[in-house]
């Protein structure tokens, strides 16, 4: 208690009589600790904290990729994934799940609810090994076409649509899924931290599900080997590494293509399970924690040369101590007493810092960073290391600088203007220079190459205008239409009279929005005119394109430029001879050097018709799965196709809000069953696409800004202790006739060296590391020479300013006053 005491009555006569230290020296850890402790609790919560899953690490998320067709992400047909479920030798289990969430209507009393559902495999919940929170979860018998349906709830699901009632368990829920209107015995209820695939509002098995849907689709969708719909997640063995199980599977897909890995181009990608969920969000953010703690590591090197500097001044008083009888380990309880004071000061305001920037981070981190609702500092996770970090830097900040001037003897203090003790200061702070130099560059690299890449990612051609452009779904009741008449009937009649509001000058459907599932789109293989249908070979060796169902306005509302031929027509319809656009890099890849109007293919991305296609238009290419990813396009009038219009766009001349209501009578007159959901412009929807870009930017330039003022700090600080070091030697050489350039440039010979070794390793390390940073880079490369460049005038800048008051003051010595004084 007493040496409790001690430290905090040192910490306070610290911070009273050396204010002008102990204040900035606090508010520059203050900086660094509140950055590294909100990106820490945000880290830890998002990808540090355990997943609701059991022993995550064995999990694995697999598709198929086929190179010859140019797609990166082949899903699994039902049928292969009961293929690999049987023959592979890598996993103790398998389970299949829905590559994206459909839609559903939950029926109530208040009308139909639009949500979000997984079709899962019985065995789902088993692999993952995660448990109710009511009731129970899937099982194998659930997943037979002819079984019972029912449903598993998500925590929202539960409290939103069902009022948190226990009694719920055993209920019957009405419910549409695309197949027609049926019962739903709810059999369970997960807990609310269990979120995959993301977003599900039910889980539903999924062999009842298609076999409902086959029933509209006109085949059997848990037969069919091209329909491509699901990811299979897996748990392997104990004795397989990834290595190993990608062989396996590989394996797998040959004996059930009959042709082999080279022959088709499909091989199987097996990634850990916690890869794909977190995607993009584990490299950033462990990114960011990496710059961080280099912020800290920076702030704590600064405060070290500062306190170092503060002893060097306090020399002869140290020297008088020692001859009065002081001992070693007194000065270090009274320094580590000062750093805990000094830090202890620094946690109170990173914590303030702390706590107003992860609601800041928040609310600017993408929507598809998972857990961001659960995010808090007050865990004991997050308090320890706090709390560590704090400990650390405490005994960083107060014994490493007095260690450092006591490594000289006693007398050294005493001598004639204590030079060697100065030349001992100068330079460990130079060296402390150096390090904050390294590590600002590193930093500003960082940020100066996200910036690039968010300009390139900005400045992507989207194909089509999303400015004054309003998007928003249109769901048909499944039961009371054929799909086949769904397009003829429903979506025609409110495609009419949606055209006729006031204000829509133009209005346009198609099946899939652009941006809809990221990656996953609807895949057509094709055959051109001179290939067989019958020949295998021959459709696996075509490229394969995304196929668009699209309105005879779509290309006028979405301002994409017809190149040649023409756009649809209201003469294209089931009646009509079947006919396609195709984009502009399509024809390009499909018909090298020839016109493609008047080509003819054969397309299968809705229920093969054995009809030839003949292409009538070619147009810009536009952006549908992903800002970084083109495609080859394919369009089809809407008329003569059986994938649905769901997703239509507008261009009102007032506020789109103002649409809602008017939408919703429109396509109520056309069926009361009919629900309209998700209105809102383009522009967020593609700002959607921009935000992870925009996030990684903004917290990367911010850090760096930060290491770029502690560093110029440091740099001040480096040149003040010189020139105050120097005041007699300043005075004699001025005496004796030196001008005010003389000694600017004496000190600019001193720091320009110490300044560009600074600047070469950190030119290096972020050579050597920057190649962690590729899957945040668009448009740039981590070497790229403009990049550095930008950093060496940032940096050029940066030095005049921190070196431009103390050289002043330099140049402003009064010789007469200091000689005189000496």
């Amino acid at each position: 208690m007493r040496l409790v005491r001690e430290i905090v009555r040192h910490g306070f006569r610290f911070f009273r009589r050396d204010a002008s230290v102990a204040i900035p020296a606090a508010g520059i850890l203050g900086l660094g600790l509140g950055a590294t402790l909100a990106i820490f609790g945000v880290t830890y919560t998002v990808l540090l904290r355990p997943l609701p899953v059991a022993d995550q690490r064995s999990l694995v998320l697999m598709w198929e990729r086929a190179e010859r067709q140019g797609t990166s992400v082949w899903e699994v047909s039902y049928r292969d994934f009961r293929d690999w479920e049987s023959q592979n030798a890598s996993f103790t289990q398998l389970a299949a799940t829905g590559s994206v969430n459909w839609s559903l209507r939950l029926m109530q009393k208040e009308g139909a609810a639009v949500l979000p559902f997984a079709a899962v495999s019985g065995a789902f919940f088993d692999v993952l090994g995660s448990r109710p929170a009511l009731g129970r979860t899937l099982m194998r018998t659930d997943d037979i076409r002819s079984s019972s349906g029912v449903a598993v709830l998500s925590d929202s699901t539960w409290r939103k649509q069902f009022g948190s009632d226990p009694g719920v368990i055993g209920s019957a829920a009405m419910i549409d899924d695309g197949g027609g209107m049926s019962a739903m015995t709810i059999v369970g209820v997960m807990p609310p931290e269990f979120d995959y695939p993301r977003g599900a509002a039910l889980w539903l098995p999924i062999a009842p599900t298609l076999g409902r849907l086959s029933v509209d689709a006109g085949f059997d969708m848990l037969e069919a080997r091209g329909l491509g719909i699901l990811y299979v997640v897996g748990r392997l063995r104990t004795d397989v590494h990834l290595a190993q199980a990608r062989a396996d599977m590989d394996a797998v897909v040959d004996r059930l293509t009959g042709t082999g890995t080279l022959a088709t181009g499909r091989s199987v990608v097996v990634t850990p399970f916690e890869d794909h969920v977190f995607g993009q969000t584990r490299p950033a953010l462990l990114l960011l924690m990496g710059a961080a703690a280099l912020v800290l590591f920076l702030t704590c090197a600064n405060v070290i040369g500062l306190l170092l500097a503060r002893l060097s001044a306090n020399r002869r008083d140290l020297a008088i101590r020692f001859a009065l009888g002081a001992e070693r380990s007194h000065l270090l309880r009274q320094a580590l007493a000062e750093g805990a004071a000094l830090v202890a000061a620094g946690m109170a305001a990173a914590v303030v810092l702390a706590l107003c920037c992860v609601p800041l981070l928040t609310a600017l981190a993408p929507a598809e960073v998972p857990r961001l609702d659960e995010v808090t500092l007050r865990t004991p996770v997050v308090t320890g290391f706090a709390v560590a970090v704090s400990a650390v830097a405490a005994i960083a900040c107060g014994v490493v600088p007095l260690v450092i001037l006591l490594r000289r003897k006693q007398p050294m203090f005493l001598g004639p203007g204590g030079a060697t003790g100065r030349t001992t200061t100068s330079r460990v702070g130079n060296g402390l220079l150096i390090v904050q130099t390294a590590l600002a560059v590193v930093l500003l690299v960082a940020a100066t190459l996200t910036v690039r890449s968010f300009d390139a990612i900005q400045r992507v051609h989207l194909g089509f205008d999303p400015a004054d452009l309003v998007t928003f779904d249109v769901l048909a009741p499944a039961g009371k239409y054929a799909k086949h008449e769904t397009n003829n009937r429903f979506y025609r009649e409110a495609i009419e009279r949606l055209g006729r509001l006031p204000g829509v000058s133009a209005i346009a459907g198609i099946y899939l929005r652009p941006f809809e599932f990221g990656a996953i789109g609807s895949g057509a293989a094709v055959v051109l005119d001179g290939q067989s249908p019958r020949d295998r070979d021959a459709w696996r060796k075509n490229p394969t394109l995304n196929a668009e169902a699209v309105t005879p306005d779509y290309f006028r509302v979405m301002r994409i430029q017809v190149l040649q031929g023409r756009a649809f027509g209201d003469h294209d319809t089931d009646d009509s001879p079947p006919v396609v656009i195709v984009s502009l890099s399509a024809a390009r890849r499909l018909w090298p050097d020839q016109d493609p109007i008047g080509k003819r293919l054969m397309a299968s991305y809705d229920r093969p018709t054995g009809d030839w296609q003949t292409v009538v238009g070619v147009v810009a290419d536009a952006r549908y799965r992903g800002l970084t990813e083109s495609t080859f396009d394919l369009y089809k009038p809407y008329l003569q196709s059986e994938d649905a219009v769901k997703h239509f766009f507008i261009r009102p001349s007032g506020n789109p809000s103002g649409f809602l209501g008017q939408l919703r009578r429109e396509i109520r007159s056309v069926d009361p069953d009919a629900v309209v959901d998700a209105i809102r412009p383009m522009q967020d929807v593609v700002g959607g696409q921009v935000a992870p870009w925009r996030f990684t930017t903004l917290l990367f330039s911010m850090l760096a800004a930060l290491a770029l003022v502690v560093a110029v700090i440091g740099l001040y600080a480096v040149l003040a202790h010189q020139v105050a070091g120097r005041t007699r030697e300043i005075g004699i050489r001025m005496a004796l006739g030196a001008r005010h350039t003389q000694i600017v440039r004496f000190f600019a010979l001193r720091m320009v060296p110490v300044i560009a070794t600074g600047f070469l390793v950190g030119v290096l390390t972020a050579l050597i590391a920057g190649r962690s940073m590729n899957a945040l880079l668009f448009g740039v490369t981590p070497a790229d020479a403009g990049t550095y460049v930008s950093v060496c005038l940032i940096l050029l800048v940066a030095a005049i300013v921190g070196s431009y008051w103390p050289i002043r003051r330099a140049t402003a010595v009064d010789p007469i006053v200091t000689l005189r004084h000496e």
